[in-house]
C-alpha cells in the first residue's frame, strides 16, 4: 500500500501504520532519526533494516549502539550489494580453489558516468558531464566514499575480515568540466571521486593487497576493456597462482554476476 505523506490523510495513515518490518532507504544522515521514530512507536515493528551505511554520522551510530543489546535483531543493517554479487560459500571456495588456494589482490570499482555521453543513462534532463540533472547534489552532499565504498565492506566480508582492513594510500576530488565548461566545478560540496590502497586479512589469516576506486559523473576504467569506459561496477580477484576471477555488478550489459 503506498502513503502519500505530502497530504493531511496520507500523513494521518502513515503515522498510524503498523508495520512488521521497516526498510529505511533514505539519504545516509536520516537512517538513525528514522529508527528512532519507528522504534519509539507504540507499536513498534520487529526490525527495522537500515540500508547502508548506517549513518553519515558517527555519533548517531555510536547512541543508537548503546541503546540496543548485543546481536539485537530490532536495528540491522544491509547491503544489495551481497545478493548482486550471487556469492555462496561454496562459490567463494570454488574461486579460492581456481585462484590456486587463496587471493593475492582484490580490486573494485563503481565508477558511474551519469552523463549525456553514457550510453546506459536514461535518466531525463541530463546535463552535459554532470550529475546534478539527477538530483544527486543533496543525496551526496556526504561525498561517494561513504556513500559507494561501503558497498566494498560486503564484498570483503566473502574472502576475509572487514576488521583487518588498513588504509594505505587514499585519493580524493571533485570533477570539472560540468556543462561544457572545462573550468567550471560540480555543485556536488564533498568528493566525487575516491579511491584508496589498503590490506586486509583472509579468512586464512593471510594479508591480502587492495584497491579500490569509487565515483559519479566521471568515466570508467577503459583500461579493463572498452565495454567498462562508461561504468564500472565489478569485483576483480587474483589468485597467488597468478589467475584472475572478474565478478560484473552491474545490473545490465553482458557477464553480470546476477
Amino acid at each position: 500500500q503506498y502513503i502519500d505523506k505530502s497530504t493531511p490523510e496520507g500523513q494521518k495513515a502513515y503515522e498510524e501504520a503498523a508495520p512488521d518490518y521497516v526498510v529505511v532507504a533514505t539519504p545516509a544522515w536520516t537512517h538513525i532519526s528514522l529508527a528512532n521514530k519507528w522504534l519509539a512507536r507504540g507499536k513498534p515493528p520487529k526490525s527495522v533494516f537500515l540500508e547502508k551505511p548506517a549513518d553519515s554520522s558517527e555519533e548517531a551510530v555510536q547512541q543508537a549502539l548503546e541503546k540496543l543489546n548485543a546481536f539485537d535483531k530490532r536495528v540491522m543493517a544491509m547491503d544489495h550489494y551481497r545478493p548482486k554479487s550471487a556469492l555462496s560459500i561454496a562459490t567463494v571456495d570454488e574461486i579460492e580453489t581456481f585462484l590456486g588456494g587463496r587471493v593475492a589482490t582484490f580490486e573494485y570499482y563503481l565508477l558511474e558516468d551519469r552523463s549525456g555521453s553514457d550510453p546506459l543513462n536514461s535518466a531525463p534532463n541530463v546535463r552535459d558531464g554532470a550529475i546534478e540533472g539527477e538530483d544527486r547534489v543533496a543525496v551526496m552532499r556526504e561525498g561517494v566514499a561513504l556513500d559507494l565504498l561501503s558497498h566494498m565492506l560486503a564484498l570483503i566480508d566473502y574472502f576475509g575480515t572487514v576488521a583487518t582492513i588498513r588504509p594505505v594510500k587514499v585519493w580524493a576530488g571533485r570533477y570539472m568540466g560540468v556543462d561544457g565548461n572545462p573550468t567550471k566545478v560540480t555543485e556536488v560540496p564533498a568528493e566525487t571521486f575516491f579511491a584508496s590502497e589498503f590490506i586486509f586479512k583472509d579468512r586464512h589469516g593471510d594479508l591480502v593487497q587492495g584497491k579500490a576506486a569509487v565515483g559519479k559523473g566521471i568515466r570508467g576504467v577503459r583500461s579493463l576493456s572498452k565495454e567498462y569506459d562508461h561504468n564500472a561496477k565489478l569485483l576483480e580477484l587474483t589468485g597467488i597462482n597468478g589467475k584472475k576471477v572478474r565478478l560484473d555488478l552491474r545490473r545490465v550489459g553482458p557477464g553480470h554476476s546476477e
